[in-house]
């Protein structure tokens, strides 16, 4: 495994990767520990679900939502999956019914 393949994540359910675009710091957001990463900048998570090669679904308005970016991709990650195992971490997208949805202020209506 190369230096450059140890920096992105695996994909564990085939969702969100794409290639392209400016390289990018890992992203966090959603409810946990206040505003922080793309929650606090909502043009910083628009540009990173418009990286993605497959519309996100609901994920890209909900507040567990988690951005993990690289020089090439963009992963969309499941911020329930760390305390409940009956959500995928990577999702496979785009997610179309989730039972965890809750809308993400600001979002508009995901569909």
């Amino acid at each position: 495994m190369s230096e450059r393949d140890a920096e992105e994540p695996a994909a564990e359910d085939g969702g969100g990767g794409t290639s392209g675009g400016d390289a990018e710091e890992s992203a966090a957001g959603g409810s946990e520990g206040g505003e922080s990463g793309e929650a606090a900048d909502p043009a910083r998570r628009h540009r990173l679900l418009a990286r993605l090669a497959v519309d996100a679904g609901l994920c890209a308005a909900c507040v567990h939502l988690r951005l993990l970016a690289s020089p090439r991709s963009v992963f969309v990650r499941c911020g329930l999956a760390a305390s409940d195992p009956a959500y995928p971490r990577y999702p496979a997208l785009p997610v179309v019914r989730c039972a965890g949805f809750r809308q993400a202020p600001g979002q508009g209506p995901a569909g």
